[in-house]
C-alpha cells in the first residue's frame, strides 16, 4: 500500500512499476522475498496429541449471513437504541432468573431493610486502589426502575468483575432513595452477585454426520488474521505462502482468512487515486487461485472494520465480491460456520477483547490461575454476544438497529475466533474454546485440530490449537 507523500520502496523491489496490483501483474509477486518458517509459540491441551498425516475434505455451512440488502445504516435514533438494550436487558435478566433461581426483580428505587434482587446494566465503574465505584442503570419499565439509576456498594463481595454494557443481577439493600451528588436515585450495599450463564454450547444441539472411514480422522483449520504485510505485493505472497504451508504441511481442511486486507494508512489519509478496490480484486483473486490449486480446500474469508473494501459498520457484510471459486466462501462479520455437521466456529473481528481491556473493566479478586484476557473473553461468552460494551469503542461503528445480526443465537460457538492486535491466546474459557490467532503483521496465527468424540463431548476437551510464530 502507497501511504500518502512517501512510498515504501522496498516493499516494491521485485515488483515492476505499476502502481498497483492487478489481476494481470499478480505473477510477479512470485518474486517476493520467502516467508519465514512458522514455529509452535503456545500450545492448548498438548496432550492430546492429535496428528493429520492426510488431508481430508470438510463440509463447512453457513449458519449466520446478513442480508444488505434488508439493512437501513445510519438510521439509528435514541429511543430505539434505548428499546433495543431494554429488550437486551429483560432477554439476559431472564435467563440469570431461570439459572439461579430468583424471586422477581425488585424495584431499584425503592428502599428495603432486608435482602433483595435486582437487574441492571453497568453505566460506569472503576477502580481506584481497593475503592471500586459502579453506577447501574435498571430496566426501562415502570415496574422495576424506569430508567432508574444507583450505586453500588460492593465490599461484600467475594469475587466480580464489570465492564459498561455488563448485564447481572444482584442481591441487596437499597439504604437511601435520595438522589445523589453523583446523580444517582440510591445505594445498594451488596452482598451477591449473579453473571449471566452462557448459553448452551452448540454441540449439544446437533449429531455428527460424517463418512465412515473418516470417523476417527482429526479435522484442522488454520486461522489468519490481517493486517498482513506492509503493502500490497508482501501481503498477496504472505497470504499464498500460508496457505501452501496450512493445505501442504499441515494438512488443513478449512482456512480462516479475516480482515483487513487493504487498509488504510497508519495517518487515516485514504488516497482515492489508489484504487484500493483494484488492490483488493488482486488479493481475491489470488485467494480464489489457491482455493482452486488445492482441491478441497475450504477458504473462508471475513471482513474487519479496517477493510476500505467493506461496509464500515457493524455487524458488517460480506464482501461484496464474487470469488471465482466455489471453495470460497465470503463471510459476514461476525458469522458462525458449521464444520462437518459437528463443531460451530464462530469468528468476529471486531476487537472487542482490546475495547473490553482498555475500558474501565474492573476485577476483583480474579482467579489467578486464568490470565487476564481470557477472563475478559469470559465476558464476551457470557453475555451471549459478539460486543457486549456499552458504549461502544469510537471506531467499533456498532448500529444497534441490527443489535441480533451480533448476538448469539440459542447456542455458545464450539470455538470463538477473536483476532486481535492484544497477544495471542487459547483457552477454554465457560466451556467453550477461545482463540485470539494475533495478527500476520505481527507473526502470529493459530491452527485448530479437533478429533472425533461422543456426540455430547466438549468440543474444548476434544481439541488442540497451537499459536505459530513466524521466526
Amino acid at each position: 500500500i502507497f501511504f500518502r507523500g512517501f512510498v515504501i520502496a522496498q516493499a516494491m523491489q521485485s515488483v515492476p512499476p505499476t502502481h498497483v496490483l492487478t489481476k494481470d501483474t499478480i505473477g510477479h509477486v512470485a518474486h517476493a522475498k520467502k516467508m519465514p518458517v512458522p514455529q509452535p509459540e503456545l500450545q492448548y491441551n498438548p496432550q492430546l496429541k492429535a496428528e493429520v498425516t492426510r488431508f481430508i475434505a470438510s463440509d463447512v455451512k453457513t449458519l449466520r449471513d446478513i442480508d444488505v440488502n434488508s439493512f437501513r445504516y445510519m438510521y439509528d435514533p435514541p429511543e430505539n437504541k434505548r428499546d433495543v438494550l431494554n429488550a437486551r436487558v429483560w432477554k439476559v435478566g431472564g435467563r440469570i432468573r431461570a439459572h439461579y433461581k430468583l424471586p422477581e426483580f425488585s424495584k431499584l428505587t425503592e428502599v428495603s431493610q432486608d435482602d433483595r434482587v435486582y437487574l441492571g446494566i453497568v453505566q460506569s465503574c472503576g477502580q481506584v486502589g481497593s475503592a471500586v465505584t459502579c453506577i447501574v442503570d435498571g430496566p426501562w419499565t415502570p415496574d422495576v426502575s424506569y430508567g432508574a439509576n444507583i450505586q453500588l456498594q460492593m465490599d461484600d463481595v467475594a469475587s466480580y468483575s464489570l465492564y459498561p454494557g455488563k448485564i447481572f443481577a444482584f442481591k441487596g439493600k437499597n439504604v437511601g432513595a435520595h438522589t445523589l451528588d453523583n446523580g444517582t436515585n440510591g445505594t445498594v450495599l451488596v452482598s451477591e452477585v449473579y453473571d449471566a450463564p452462557p448459553l448452551p454450547l452448540a454441540a449439544a444441539t446437533h449429531q455428527r454426520v460424517k463418512m465412515e472411514e473418516d470417523a476417527a480422522a482429526p479435522t484442522r483449520v488454520v486461522v489468519m488474521a490481517g493486517p498482513y504485510a506492509t503493502d500490497q505485493a508482501r501481503t498477496i505472497k504472505q497470504i499464498e505462502d500460508l496457505v501452501k504451508f496450512a493445505y501442504r504441511s499441515r494438512h488443513a481442511a478449512v482456512v480462516v482468512l479475516a480482515g483487513p486486507f487493504v487498509s488504510a494508512p497508519h495517518d487515516g489519509a485514504v488516497d482515492e487515486a489508489m484504487m484500493y478496490d483494484d488492490q483488493f480484486d488482486a488479493i481475491t483473486e489470488k485467494i480464489s487461485q489457491l482455493a482452486e490449486e488445492y482441491h478441497g480446500l475450504k477458504v473462508l474469508v471475513v471482513p474487519s472494520l479496517k477493510d476500505l473494501a467493506a461496509d464500515y459498520v457493524f455487524p458488517q457484510p460480506a464482501f461484496d465480491v464474487a470469488f471465482d471459486s466455489d471453495n470460497v466462501l465470503g463471510l459476514s462479520n461476525p458469522t458462525e460456520v458449521l464444520v462437518n455437521d459437528d463443531v460451530t466456529v464462530a469468528v468476529c473481528t471486531n476487537d472487542i477483547i482490546k475495547h473490553i481491556n482498555g475500558s474501565s473493566f474492573v476485577e476483583v479478586r480474579p482467579d489467578p490461575a486464568t490470565g487476564r484476557l481470557p477472563r475478559v473473553a469470559a465476558e464476551v461468552v457470557r453475555s451471549q454476544s459478539f460486543y457486549p460494551l456499552m458504549p461502544p469503542a469510537p471506531d467499533a461503528q456498532v448500529d444497534y438497529a441490527h443489535h441480533e445480526a451480533f448476538e448469539f443465537a440459542k447456542s455458545t460457538p464450539d470455538i470463538l475466533i477473536l483476532p486481535s492486535y492484544l497477544p495471542a491466546f487459547a483457552k477454554k474459557v465457560e466451556g467453550t474454546l477461545v482463540i485470539n490467532p494475533g495478527i500476520v503483521n505481527k507473526r502470529n496465527f493459530a491452527e485448530v485440530t479437533i478429533t472425533p468424540g461422543a456426540p455430547n463431548a466438549l468440543v474444548a476437551d476434544r481439541a488442540t490449537a497451537e499459536i505459530f510464530k513466524l521466526t
